[in-house]
């Protein structure tokens, strides 16, 4: 990568580090109150695929295809959970 390019693009390391922080967290609390409210948990549940979903694609563009089971264990249950909820 050039000069240009953000850290994250030439470390996708980062990008599971910044998800493990960062909107994690929030997502996970987001669902637990959607046990009581569901739209909550639905939106919440949502977001987290969409943003493991750019972790994946970052991930793959990066082509550190090594570390593409990362963000993928923790975009799986997400999107489970939000299959199984919609079944419902």
């Amino acid at each position: 990568m050039g000069r240009g390019a953000p850290d994250r693009v030439r470390r996708p390391q980062l990008v599971v580090a910044v998800a493990r922080r960062g909107q994690g967290p929030a997502g996970a609390a987001g669902m637990l109150v959607g046990l009581l409210v569901p739209v909550i948990g639905v939106l919440a549940a949502i977001g987290l695929v969409l943003y493991f979903t750019g972790a994946v694609v970052t991930v793959l563009r990066a082509r550190s295809y090594s570390h593409v089971p990362f963000p993928l264990l923790y975009l799986v249950p997400v999107a489970v959970s939000l299959a199984l909820g919609h079944a419902a």
